[in-house]
């Protein structure tokens, strides 16, 4: 994943390079025939732009949904042995809670600190 996040970033590094570069070409030129391939190059770019944030968004999301999964899971298991347990089974089920948000958040911490390239989506 962080090999293909690389080549992305390279690519989108490319053809922005590419549009600027045809920019100066139209602007030296005066002519409309390169004109139009700005605009397609940088629609391109812009495209690879938008597909790495997805990436990015979507390992979000898995995240956020595993994490949501974990707490279901939780409430399901504190209200089925709700009625035979005790304050102490409220208190675990609060801890449990607690240790499922705490475990989520330091995934994201920890993805949010680390730099774009070595970001890796959680699985």
């Amino acid at each position: 994943m962080e090999k293909r996040s690389t080549q992305f970033r390279a690519l989108e590094f490319t053809l922005a390079l590419a549009a600027a570069g045809l920019g100066v070409v139209v602007a030296a030129v005066e002519t409309d025939a390169v004109a139009a391939w700005v605009a397609v190059v940088t629609t391109a770019s812009a495209a690879v732009t938008a597909h790495i944030a997805s990436e990015r968004y979507e390992g979000q999301a898995n995240t956020f949904r595993g994490t949501a999964g974990r707490l279901e899971r939780l409430r399901n298991i504190w209200q089925r042995n709700r009625a035979e347990a005790g304050a102490e089974a409220d208190s675990q089920f609060v801890v449990d809670c607690e240790n499922a948000i705490s475990t989520e958040n330091e995934e994201w911490m920890a993805q949010w600190l680390a730099p774009a390239d070595s970001a890796k989506s959680p699985s």
